[in-house]
């Protein structure tokens, strides 16, 4: 396993590559992030929902947003309420077993002022469906992901909503993968490499299950419905989302399993397992995504990441957690561990 000269981020790593220096296309990215005028993207995005506000659309809603409770959705929320003074209609999609501090940072949402919705799947197709990714592909995020992504795309369509805005868009934040444009939208191509854990699996889930009861986990065939990544129009950070975050009482933890920050992922326990079995898999974990940001914004020097990395990274989740999720899809503990230590199952 090789490592970026700049940060700690790995050869392992799906989608990113390197450079003759050995620096990777993250870090690359980022460097042009600092040249952008953000003052213009922000004119940009003004004038962009403004505009599909006079086009018409939903009465009661200019743009909807898909929210976790986690730091990054607080400040999409605030960033359409606040600044650009849209009415938002916040939805989250809770596809697993919400932690206790995920409930109360969701509840703060509203707060802000929009509505909120929570869309739970039927647990009966959904249940089914993330104990075959677990068993079939190393990791229940295979399906949990797309439901994340086109849910809020299908709903908006359903509601006559213009925009749906997520927060970062990941091809160019975390892997700097250049075949997507800037600004961009989530297509077939999108989807299929950055929510798609398995096109494979998809693909047999769609031929296994009547279309109406797994359609929220594709996307649309045809949407009038456009989608953005808020990270297009702003310098988008970790810190200064939590900053803005806290400012309407987020709660965070002093530390959470797998990294040293108390802040990210901890609304919902598949996270936790996401991260451990993304370890075993590639050899790196949640503390190397987050000292790799850290470094890119001058929070960390490549050394002291390099020691939280390896003090952190591929922590084990506590065993309740893993409790949780067998009983969740009903299997046993030594199955759980049988498909973890299995190489073969090729996971993102």
């Amino acid at each position: 396993m090789n490592y970026c000269t700049k940060c700690v981020a790995p050869s392992t790593k799906p989608n990113l590559t390197f450079d003759d220096e050995g620096v990777c296309s993250a870090c690359r990215n980022h460097e042009k992030k600092k040249n952008i005028a953000w003052d213009r993207r922000w004119q940009l995005l003004d004038q962009l929902v403004r505009a599909n506000r006079i086009m018409g659309g939903s009465i009661k809603y200019d743009i909807l947003i898909p929210v976790s409770g986690g730091k990054d959705s607080i400040a999409q929320v605030y960033y359409a309420v606040e600044k650009l003074n849209l009415k938002v209609l916040a939805v989250s999609v809770d596809y697993g077993i919400k932690t206790e501090i995920g409930k109360y940072n969701l509840n703060l949402i509203p707060n802000i002022g929009c509505d909120l919705v929570i869309f739970k799947p039927n647990q009966k197709v959904h249940k089914r469906l993330v104990k075959q990714a677990f068993l079939e592909t190393g990791t229940p995020d295979s399906i949990n992901h797309p439901l994340l992504y086109c849910y809020p795309i299908h709903l908006a369509e359903e509601l006559n909503v213009p925009l749906v805005m997520f927060g970062e868009n990941p091809a160019f934040e975390y892997t700097g993968d250049s075949s997507f444009k800037l600004f961009q939208s989530i297509d077939q191509k999108w989807y299929g490499e950055y929510i798609s854990y398995n096109n494979d699996f998809l693909l047999k889930i769609k031929s296994q299950y009547f279309i109406g009861d797994v359609k929220y986990y594709f996307l649309p065939s045809r949407t009038k419905t456009r989608t953005l990544f808020l990270s297009d129009y702003i310098f988008w950070d970790s810190e200064s989302n939590l900053k803005v975050a806290n400012q309407y009482g987020f709660n965070s933890l002093d530390r959470r399993t797998g990294t040293y920050r108390g802040y990210s992922g901890i609304d919902e326990q598949f996270h936790y397992l996401h991260q451990r079995i993304k370890f075993l898999k590639f050899g790196y974990g949640r503390a190397t995504d987050h000292a790799c940001e850290d470094i890119r914004n001058n929070r960390l020097d490549r050394k002291e990441a390099q020691e939280l990395v390896e003090q952190y990274d591929g922590e084990q989740p506590d065993k309740q957690i893993i409790d949780n999720f067998c009983e969740y899809i009903d299997i046993t503990y030594d199955e759980f561990w049988k498909v973890m230590k299995d190489k073969n199952r090729s996971i993102v």
